[in-house]
């Protein structure tokens, strides 16, 4: 027989088809070598060259899919790993021991799971059917096809703690990997995932990388993580105790105040499948109480507060007042007027006593005026003689107007002879067209800087400096640098105070 032949006959001979195949593509090369000037002999390499890669992988999808078809087939299995759970995954050992060094130790090494037929493992059933389908088929499909999205996501926590403990590198990377897959396209298992790794049973470092990637979905992507449509997932209800307190206190989580109650209000009402109603829904209620405090509801709009805020079962009343009354002090600090006489309705008759400006021409008592001119004649005002620099003779006006973009505000403007108009001072409409803001006057920076300018030029000696309007404009600036604004005083009307003011 010659060297050929010898060849082909071995190839006849070796069991193993993929061995088998490789000698032949060997053989084929070595053919092909011979005859390298013969173009049909080379096509004919090429087609069996390729022929045998398809030979290869059918022999590998057959090994894979037989191997598939074994898995939990306790016939030849010669291990049976049980879980947390009671559960037990058939398994053969030397096909564990092959894929994990691990498992190459635990069972044939000198411990005493060497001998044992059942071996008890920290992991739930269900994770170690992934992994004995990983070590048999290097992937992970058959084990979750039946499985909700939420039950995979806690499932695939497990998974990466158990492929670190294992020493199987690439079923750990996998499923990492695809738990953040799954988070991405589903934030609302953000909140499953974060539970299991921040308080299942198989939390540890790597388990805290992905609570990490966890919450920071949460905190970006907010509602749709915490509240999602019953549709896309269970949210915030999929919480246990300590990842909802993790996700009440966190700082840089990006949702307001009112949206954090509505997701406390949610977890509070959520029973778990399987536990008692009753004693879940107390335990719950009493939780939320604590971690209400959690909730800065001075930040929560007061008409929300009444409405829906208060009327939860879970917000106690101390946490209320204490909202309400830090709303309150804060619109005082802001300009509110508390002090409003019962007569507001007939306030147009009432005067204005303007102080501690500092322009102190613009401080006095202002009269409200039954008759104006046209430009005024829609806006409420107040007003009273003066005398303002190099303006001349006029009148200093506290007035409302309406803006270009239909909002109104108050102004306190001089108006001369000329009728020129400067506005100095301007302040927001709070609750009351009729009554201006007690604070909240703001100089206009334009005006005074000009009434700062014309000061400086004057010629005037010091000794009438010290008596003018414009010595006293000048050294009347605040120690900042800015104007003092005036606060404005309403009273209700005097007749025989009106009477005397006017004759002046």
């Amino acid at each position: 027989m010659s060297s050929h032949q010898r060849e082909q006959g071995d190839i006849s001979d070796v069991e193993d088809p993929t061995v088998a195949a490789n000698m032949a593509v060997q053989v084929g090369g070595s053919s092909d070598r011979e005859e390298r000037n013969d173009d049909s002999d080379d096509e004919g390499f090429k087609s069996a060259h390729q022929t045998d890669n398809e030979d290869i992988e059918t022999v590998n999808r057959t090994l894979v899919s037989d191997l598939q078809a074994h898995l939990n087939d306790e016939d030849i299995s010669d291990v049976a790993l049980r879980g947390t759970d009671g559960r037990t995954v058939p398994a053969v050992r030397s096909i564990l021991a092959m894929r994990s060094r691990f498992f190459k130790s635990l069972l044939f090494g000198s411990f005493q799971e060497s001998n044992q037929r059942e071996v008890p493992l920290g992991y739930s059933s269900l994770v170690l059917r992934a992994v004995v389908e990983y070590c048999y088929t290097d992937e992970i499909k058959i084990t979750f096809e039946n499985l909700t999205f939420e039950e995979t996501a806690r499932s695939m926590v497990g998974l990466v703690a158990a492929g670190n403990y294992f020493e199987l590198g690439g079923l750990m990377s996998r499923a990492y990997r695809l738990t953040c897959l799954m988070m991405d396209e589903y934030p609302a298992l953000a909140c499953s995932v974060l539970d299991e790794a921040v308080c299942g049973e198989n939390k540890g470092i790597h388990t805290d990388e992905l609570s990490r990637v966890a919450l920071g979905i949460i905190r970006l992507r907010t509602e749709s993580a915490l509240l999602p449509p019953d549709s896309y997932g269970s949210g915030v209800k999929s919480l246990g105790e300590g990842a909802m307190e993790l996700v009440m206190s966190d700082e840089k989580i990006q949702a307001n105040e009112l949206q954090l109650f509505h997701c406390l209000q949610k977890w509070s009402q959520h029973v778990p499948e399987g536990q008692n109603e009753q004693t879940v829904a107390d335990h719950r209620r009493v939780v939320a109480q604590q971690m209400a405090s959690r909730i800065d509801f001075a930040k929560v709009a007061p008409s929300d507060l009444a409405n829906i805020v208060a009327c939860s079962d879970f917000v106690p009343l101390e946490l209320m007042c204490i909202a309400y009354r830090t709303q309150a002090l804060q619109a005082e600090r802001k300009g509110m007027v508390f002090g409003q006489m019962r007569t507001v309705a007939h306030a147009t008759n009432g005067r204005v006593m303007v102080q501690g400006a500092g322009l102190p021409a613009v401080n006095g008592t202002y009269l409200s005026r039954s008759s104006a001119p046209s430009y005024f004649a829609q806006f409420q005002q107040y007003s009273r003689k003066g005398v303002l620099l190099e303006y001349g003779v006029g009148e200093f006006v506290l007035h409302t107007l309406t803006m270009r973009d239909d909002t109104k505000k108050w102004l306190l403007s001089f108006r001369n002879q000329d009728e020129t108009m400067l506005d100095l001072y301007t302040a927001p409409i709070l609750s009351d067209e009729i009554i201006p803001p007690m604070q909240q006057w703001v100089a206009c920076a334009n005006t005074h800087e000009k009434l700062r300018r014309i000061a400086s030029r004057s010629k005037i000696s010091q000794k009438k400096k010290s008596s003018s309007h414009h010595a006293k404009f000048v050294s009347g600036e605040s120690e900042n640098g800015g104007d003092p604004p005036p606060i404005c005083i309403w009273l209700p009307d005097d007749p025989v105070g009106r009477s005397a003011l006017a004759n002046q």
